[in-house]
């Protein structure tokens, strides 16, 4: 157990030890970035209230909802004030290597899917059904008119808000316009494609071709504007980006719930000072041991690294680059191609890091060496540290029985069974950054209803922008002339 009076002072005196060793050691060489306590406690702040969304919710709707307050906030504020919804807009951008630029249309994602798009009916829509039409990717009856509703549905509904007729003068004075059906019952947009083409001639004689093919035209900017991208404000769908994040960073990677568990401790001015301080060694030895070296980062370390990625994309790169030699190269992923590293490439890659930790700077990287260092990485046991700093080294080490139990390399690499009395390992400085550090079907289960609900659709991932084949508009004497112009 615990001790129940100032159970962090050991762990701050740490962070304190850390201070004053790199006071002491002034290693110019190492590159500083540009962050500061104020900025990543603004970033782990917002994290912190999305955690608390997460473990509070009694629903995935009850998450849905908050998704969507949180999109609608954006869009009817700008970039003001800083939200999660910010941040994980800033993330995601980085992630799949474009900008969210505003689509031209100003409406939350809550404005478009609360209610039924058809005219005649405009119903309003229940929280469950809006997250399987959106989230699910599902087709639903709509409880009022009982048209068959899906997202395609929703694009027509906003297209019909924008445009209802199209109208062009051909030489001469004549009109032709092409008034947009309404939307199908039966929720197939092929049906509505269909009706729209059946609006133009089948024939259409030499003289009046220019004039067709501008009004074409026309109905092709309208209907790529809103059916090859996702409804609402962005050209990517923000809720889908956060859910997205909600379930790799925070559900498949439970480190920010166990983070947000000792939230005290992390936000601690001492406790980001000293994990600054080892993040800046870190990128540092990255670039001294090369590409080719699989090293693994602490907790601490991570932070810091994940807050300033966060809350300046463009300086992390730049730092990133100063301090390893090396371009910062973001590979986008989805949550079904994840790349899982094996327990002994982990162990193996902190043993690395420990030594060369070690060899560069002259001090422990980890509480204690990892298990496998015995073998191909031995520890010295007369380190420069508790040579040059025995006090310092005397504080990194004179942890109680519990400290060292929460950070034991041992239990977080399942090389022995976790102990019963730790269901959940709080993780502190020098604490492996490992993604099972609990259950969250104890600390937060919406997430893992959240991961088995939330599905990537066949041929369009809405956080990741529009996918799907773009839907284009081609008039029968067209296919005709194409068709005659191949022969």
């Amino acid at each position: 157990m615990r001790p129940t009076r100032d159970p962090w002072a050991n762990d701050v005196d740490v962070a304190a030890a850390i201070l004053e060793n790199n006071a002491n050691m002034r290693m110019k060489h190492v590159v500083q970035s540009s962050m500061t306590v104020s900025k990543v406690q603004a970033v782990w702040g917002l994290l912190k209230h999305m955690c608390d969304v997460l473990t509070s919710a009694s629903s995935v709707t009850h998450v849905y909802e908050k998704l969507l307050d949180m999109e609608a906030e954006v869009v009817a504020s700008g970039s003001s004030p800083m939200t999660y919804a910010h941040l994980m807009l800033r993330q995601h951008c980085a992630l799949q290597g474009h900008l969210m630029w505003p689509a031209p249309r100003n409406k939350s994602l809550k404005s478009v899917f609360s209610f039924c798009p058809h005219f005649t009916c405009r119903g309003h829509l229940p929280l469950a059904f809006m997250f399987a039409i959106h989230v699910e990717a599902a087709s639903r009856a709509c409880p009022h008119c009982h048209a068959t509703l899906n997202y395609r549905m929703f694009q027509l509904g906003e297209l019909l808000q924008s445009t209802k007729s199209i109208r062009v003068r051909r030489q001469g004075g004549e009109d032709f316009a092409v008034e947009f059906p309404p939307i199908p019952q039966n929720g197939s947009l092929t049906s509505f494609m269909d009706a729209l083409i059946a609006t133009f001639p089948a024939e259409c004689p030499e003289v009046h071709k220019p004039a067709i093919q501008q009004l074409l035209d026309h109905v092709n900017t309208v209907l790529d504007i809103h059916l090859n991208h996702c409804v609402g404000a962005m050209t990517c769908d923000l809720v889908h980006a956060m859910l997205y994040s909600v379930v790799r960073n925070l559900g498949n990677a439970s480190c920010a719930v166990a983070c947000c568990a000792n939230f005290d401790y992390w936000n601690h001015p001492q406790t980001i000072l000293a994990s600054m301080v080892r993040y800046h060694k870190f990128m540092h030895l990255v670039g001294q041991m090369g590409p080719s070296k699989f090293l693994c980062p602490t907790f601490d370390i991570v932070m810091v690294e994940y807050a300033h990625s966060l809350f300046d994309g463009q300086d992390y790169a730049t730092f990133y680059k100063q301090a390893t030699g090396s371009e910062c190269k973001v590979v986008a992923t989805n949550l079904q191609s994840e790349v899982v590293v094996s327990n002994e490439t982990y162990a193996d890659g902190l043993a690395t890091t420990y030594s060369g930790w070690e060899a560069y700077f002259g001090e422990m990287y980890l509480p204690r060496a990892p298990p496998c260092s015995k073998d191909r990485h031995p520890s010295h046991t007369d380190d420069t540290m508790s040579k040059e700093f025995p006090e310092a080294a005397a504080r990194l080490q004179n942890r109680s029985l519990d400290k060292v139990q929460i950070c034991a390399v041992d239990t977080l690499l399942e090389l022995s069974p976790k102990p019963k009395s730790c269901p959940f390992i709080l993780p502190v400085i020098g604490t492996p950054f490992i993604a099972d550090l609990g259950s969250l079907q104890e600390i937060a289960p919406v997430v893992l209803v959240l991961e088995e609900s939330w599905q990537l659709a066949g041929d369009v991932g809405y956080s990741n922008g529009w996918r799907a084949l773009p839907e284009k508009l081609i008039a029968t004497w067209m296919s005709e002339a194409a068709k005659s112009s191949a022969q």
